[in-house]
C-alpha cells in the first residue's frame, strides 16, 4: 500500500456566468500608502529585508496585525512599472489556491503586499540542509503545480502563460502547500484557434536560464508549451535535488541506464520505483520537442490523484475533482486586466499616469541642459513615453502637449541660444523615434475609426512586459510598432527639426548679409583716399578696412558654432548649417562681382582673395569635423577671384581658364568676367580676343543658357535635412546614463530614468 498523500482542495471563485466573484475577494484587496509601507517594514531597514534579486526587494512586515511579505520593484534591475501593473492586474483578478494572495498594494512606490509565507520558496527547500520535503510531499507540490498552470492555460476567453515558472518562484506555506508567485513577466495569448493553437509572438525571450523552451528562444513563440517545460525541469528537480543544468539529460541517461534511483534525492526518502520513474518520465517528456501540452498535464494530473486514493482509508485525500478544471468542458473565465480591471484601481493607476504626464510637460517647459552630452529633455521625454507604452495606444494628447512646448519655445525666433537648444533636443528625439518605431500592420497615417479597449492607454500600461522596463540600457534599440499618433508625431518632430534648422541658418544669412555688402564695397570706399595720400597708403587702409568687416563675419560664424557645440547639437547638422551659409557666401559674392564693374577689378580681387583667406581660417580653426565641406562651397567666387588676380591674362588659352584655372565656371560667367574686367593697378589687359571670342562660340553652342542672366548663381534655401543621413552619421546613442533633472529625480514615480547601463 503506497502511504498517504494528502492534497489540498481548490477551490475557484467564479460567477454562475463564468467570470470571477469579486464581491469577497476584491474587498480584502487594499491600497496602501507609502506611510503604511514603511511603517509596516520599520522604515524599509535592512532588517526586515527577506529577499533580494533583480526585481527589487522583499521585505517581512506587520499591517493591520498580519504578516505580510512586501515586494518593492525596484526599476533600476529586471522589472519596472509595467510589471507591477501587470501583476497587480493579474493576482487581483485571479483566484486559485495554488496562486500567491495579493492582500494590496502602493502605487506611490510600487510596492506588492502578498501574504507571508513562513516557508520560502521551493528553491529555499531544495538548497536548505537538512531538508524536510519528503517524497510525499513533493509528489503534493508536484500536483498543485499542475493543477495551477491548467487553470492558468485553459482560462477564457484568452489562455495565460506565467512565463517565468522556476522553484525560485514557488513559495510555501506553513502546511508546505504551493503558492505560484511573481506574475511579472505573465503573457494573456490571444484566443485560441483549432489551426494554430494559441500562441504569442514575441521579439525579446525573458526567463530564467535552463528553464526557457529552446523552441521558444528559437521562434519567439511563447505558448502554454513554455510553461509546460519550465514545470519539467521543475519536476526533474524535486525529485532529484539537483540544479537545472543539463537535468533532463541526466535523468534520461539514468532511466535508460537503469540506475535512476542512485540520483533521486535521498533526503526525501524512500521513494517507491513506480512513482520516481513515473515523475522522471514525466518531466522529461515536459521537456520534449513536438510534446502534447495539453495530454501531458492531464496524464500527470490523474496519475498523481490515482496515486493518492490507492490508499484505501478515502480520507487521504481531501480533493474535490469538481472544483478542478474540465479540459475538455467549459472552465471558469477570468477576464484580462487589460480589458476589464476593477473601475477604482483603474481610475487610480489613469490619475497617476496623467499626473507623471503634466509632471513631465512641466518639467520639460524648462531649459534642462544637457547629460554626458545628451539633451536631457529629448532621452527623458523618449525614455518616459516607452516607459509608459505611448508609441502603442491608439489615443493620447501627450504629443500634442509635447509639440506645444517645442513651438511656444520659437516665438523669440531671434534667440539662438534657444533654437539651437531645441535643435539639439528635436534631432536627438528624432533619431530615437526612427530607430525605434516602426509602422504596425494597421497603422498609418490616417486616422482609424475603430479602437477597442485593449487599445486604451490604461490597457497598453497594463500589458505584460515580459522584456525588463524598455527604458533600461537603451544601448540596444529593440522595434516598436506604432500606432497612428506616435507616427503623426515623428511627422511633426521632423517638421520642427527642420523649422529650427532652417530659423538659425537665416538668422546668420540676416546677421553677415549686411557684412558682405561692405566687403565687395570696400575698394570704392578707398577711392576717396586718392586725392589725400598715396596709393599704397590708400590700399593698406582699404586692405584693412575689408579684413575688419570679414572678421567680423568670422566672429559671427565662431559666436554661431560656439552656441551649436554648447547645445551639443549633431556635428551633422552643423556641418550642413555651414556648409549653406559658405554657399549663401559664394552666391552674393559672386554675384555682385558680375553685377558691377566697378567690383570686377584687379584690385578689388586682391581684397576678396584676402577675406577669403580668413574663412579658410576659420574652417580649419573650427576642423572638419564642424566645417565640412563649407570651403569647397566657395568654389566659384575663389575661381573668380583667381582669374581677377591672375598675371598675364591675354597670354592664357581658353583651355587653360576653361579648364584649369576656372572649371566650374560655365561660357557665360567667363565671358561676364572677362569682358568686365579692368586692371585698376597694373593697366593690364583681360584674357585675348580669340578667348573672348571663343567663350561666346561656347555660349551659342549651349542654346539653353542666356547671356544676359544665366551667369547669376541662385541661393539655395532648402533644407535637404536627411534623417538616415542624421542617423548614419550618429552611430550610437546612450540615453541609460542621461541624469534626470531634479524635479523628476526627486519623484519616486520616475524612478526608472535611474536605470543605469547595462
Amino acid at each position: 500500500m503506497i502511504p498517504r498523500i494528502p492534497m489540498k482542495g481548490h477551490k475557484q471563485a467564479s460567477t454562475s456566468q463564468g467570470e470571477p466573484n469579486a464581491s469577497n475577494e476584491e474587498s480584502s484587496f487594499k491600497l496602501f500608502s507609502d506611510s503604511d509601507i514603511r511603517n509596516a517594514t520599520n522604515n524599509l531597514s535592512e532588517e526586515s529585508t527577506i529577499g533580494k534579486g533583480g526585481f527589487g526587494k522583499v521585505y517581512k512586515g506587520t499591517i493591520v496585525n498580519a504578516e505580510v511579505a512586501i515586494k518593492i520593484l525596484d526599476t533600476k534591475g529586471t522589472q519596472g512599472a509595467n510589471e507591477f501593473i501587470q501583476e497587480m492586474a493579474v493576482l487581483k483578478n485571479l483566484k486559485h489556491e495554488n496562486l500567491v494572495k495579493l492582500m494590496g498594494a502602493c502605487l506611490e512606490n510600487r510596492a506588492l503586499v502578498y501574504e507571508y509565507l513562513p516557508r520560502g520558496s521551493l528553491e529555499d527547500c531544495l538548497n536548505n540542509i537538512p531538508r524536510f520535503l519528503t517524497w510525499q510531499i513533493r509528489i503534493r507540490v508536484v500536483y498543485e503545480i499542475c493543477s495551477v498552470l491548467t487553470f492558468l492555460h485553459s482560462m477564457k476567453p484568452k489562455p495565460l502563460v506565467h512565463g517565468d515558472l522556476k522553484p525560485q518562484n514557488i513559495l510555501l506555506d506553513a502546511d508546505l502547500h504551493c503558492r505560484l508567485s511573481d506574475f511579472g513577466l505573465c503573457r494573456f495569448l490571444p484566443e485560441f484557434s483549432e489551426n494554430t493553437g494559441a500562441y504569442l509572438q514575441t521579439k525579446s525571450m525573458n526567463g530564467t536560464q535552463w528553464y526557457i523552451d529552446p523552441d521558444y528562444i528559437e521562434f519567439g513563440k511563447l505558448t502554454p508549451g513554455c510553461d509546460v517545460y519550465s514545470f519539467g525541469v521543475t519536476i526533474l528537480r524535486i525529485l532529484t535535488g539537483q540544479p537545472p543544468y543539463k537535468i533532463c539529460k541526466k535523468v534520461r541517461r539514468a532511466s535508460r541506464s537503469n540506475s535512476l534511483m542512485t540520483i533521486v534525492d535521498s533526503t526525501a526518502g524512500d521513494w517507491p520505483v513506480e512513482v520516481a520513474e513515473y515523475l522522471a518520465k514525466s518531466g522529461v517528456d515536459c521537456c520534449k520537442d513536438n510534446r502534447d501540452n495539453l495530454k501531458l498535464m492531464a496524464e500527470l494530473s490523474t496519475f498523481l490523484e490515482n496515486l493518492a486514493e490507492k490508499d484505501p482509508s478515502a480520507g487521504c485525500c481531501e480533493m474535490n475533482r469538481k472544483s478542478q478544471p474540465d479540459l475538455v468542458g467549459e472552465v471558469p473565465r477570468v477576464l484580462e486586466p487589460t480589458m476589464k480591471a476593477n473601475s477604482s484601481s483603474v481610475s487610480t493607476l489613469s490619475a497617476i499616469l496623467q499626473k507623471n504626464q503634466e509632471v513631465l510637460i512641466t518639467c520639460i517647459s524648462q531649459d534642462l541642459g544637457f547629460s554626458n552630452g545628451r539633451p536631457i529633455a529629448a532621452c527623458v521625454i523618449y525614455k518616459c513615453l516607452l516607459q509608459w507604452r505611448l508609441f502603442e495606444v491608439e489615443r493620447t494628447s501627450v504629443f500634442d502637449r509635447i509639440i506645444q512646448v517645442i513651438d511656444s519655445s520659437l516665438e523669440t525666433q531671434d534667440k539662438n541660444d534657444v533654437l539651437s537648444y531645441w535643435l539639439s533636443n528635436s534631432s536627438t528625439l528624432s533619431l530615437l523615434l526612427q530607430r525605434t518605431l516602426k509602422a504596425s500592420g494597421a497603422a498609418s497615417l490616417t486616422p482609424q475609426r475603430r479602437r477597442t479597449s485593449s487599445q486604451s492607454l490604461f490597457g497598453r500600461m497594463s500589458q505584460g512586459l515580459r522584456a525588463s522596463p524598455q527604458s533600461a540600457g537603451l544601448n540596444d534599440f529593440r522595434q516598436t510598432e506604432a500606432k497612428h499618433p506616435a507616427l503623426l508625431f515623428k511627422q511633426q518632430l521632423i517638421a520642427y527639426l527642420e523649422k529650427i534648422y532652417g530659423m538659425i541658418r537665416d538668422n546668420l544669412k540676416k546677421e553677415i548679409s549686411p557684412l558682405l555688402a561692405l566687403c565687395i564695397q570696400a575698394r570704392r570706399t578707398s577711392r576717396a583716399g586718392l586725392v589725400t595720400g598715396s596709393r599704397s597708403q590708400v590700399n593698406a587702409m582699404a586692405q584693412q578696412a575689408l579684413i575688419a568687416h570679414w572678421q567680423r563675419i568670422v566672429k559671427s560664424l565662431n559666436n554661431y558654432l560656439e552656441t551649436l557645440r554648447a547645445n551639443f547639437v549633431p556635428p551633422f547638422l552643423v556641418r550642413m548649417a555651414f556648409a549653406q551659409i559658405f554657399s549663401f557666401i559664394n552666391v552674393q559674392l559672386f554675384n555682385s562681382l558680375l553685377l558691377r564693374r566697378e567690383c570686377c577689378s584687379f584690385s578689388n580681387g586682391e581684397y576678396v582673395k584676402a577675406g577669403l583667406a580668413e574663412l579658410e581660417r576659420w574652417c580649419f580653426d573650427a576642423t572638419e569635423e564642424f566645417s565640412g565641406s563649407a570651403w569647397d562651397e566657395l568654389k566659384h567666387i575663389r575661381q573668380a577671384v583667381g582669374f581677377l588676380v591672375i598675371p598675364q591674362k591675354p597670354q592664357k588659352t581658353l583651355q587653360e581658364i576653361t579648364n584649369d584655372l576656372c572649371p566650374v565656371l560655365s561660357a557665360p560667367q567667363l565671358y561676364r568676367i572677362t569682358t568686365m574686367y579692368w586692371d585698376d593697378k597694373y593697366g593690364s589687359k583681360s584674357a585675348s580676343s580669340d578667348v573672348i571670342s571663343g567663350m561666346k562660340v561656347l555660349m551659342t553652342e549651349d542654346s539653353n543658357n542666356a547671356v544676359s542672366s544665366s551667369f547669376l548663381l541662385d541661393d539655395d534655401s532648402s533644407i535637404p535635412l536627411s534623417l538616415d543621413d542624421l542617423s548614419k552619421s550618429m552611430a550610437h546613442i546612450d540615453v541609460a546614463d542621461v541624469d534626470p533633472p531634479p524635479l523628476l529625480r526627486e519623484n519616486s514615480e520616475f524612478s526608472f530614468l535611474l536605470q543605469p547601463a547595462d
